[in-house]
């Protein structure tokens, strides 16, 4: 069976999950406080620190969206291969193609924080290209290849060279 991925207003909300709850979550206090008539200076310090909170996330948004934006994705589970396509260009990885897959995150003993959602792959292949896939295009269930290493960033960006 395969499957198909593009960069979708699901896939964008599924990474946006903290910041929708949180955003959510504050609209629903500040009008239970405005109805109920209470001060709202705390309330609304906490929520401005919330969401100064978020900035990360934004920017790693961000940050993946350029990354994946125009890519579209095919992936057989039970043969192991992907499909990348990218500006009319069509590139079939299989295991037997790859040297070597990194993913990038911030899982490893962190404190949870709003972008805990957010990784990317770095895949080496053996004729020395790079193919780079973030979690707006592939979640990390979904992906069909062996991960030889795992490298923790507080922030996971992107970092390009264009």
């Amino acid at each position: 069976m395969n499957i198909t991925r593009r960069i979708s207003l699901y896939s964008h909300l599924i990474n946006l999950k903290s910041l929708i709850n949180l955003s959510l979550t504050g609209t629903f206090f500040i009008i239970l406080f405005t109805m109920l008539d209470v001060n709202l200076t705390a309330p609304i310090i906490c929520l401005s620190i919330c969401f100064i909170l978020l900035i990360p996330s934004i920017v790693i948004h961000i940050n993946f969206y350029k990354t994946d934006k125009g890519k579209t994705i095919i992936i057989n589970h039970n043969e192991s291969w992907l499909i990348l396509e990218e500006k009319k260009k069509k590139l079939k990885i299989t295991q037997s193609d790859i040297k070597e897959v990194f993913i990038f995150d911030n899982n490893e003993g962190r404190m949870i924080n709003f972008w805990n959602y957010y990784c990317y792959y770095l895949i080496k292949l053996n004729n020395g290209n790079e193919v780079i896939l973030t979690s707006l295009i592939l979640r990390k269930s979904e992906f069909p290849f062996h991960i030889n290493y795992t490298r923790n960033k507080f922030i996971p960006l992107v970092e390009t060279n264009e």
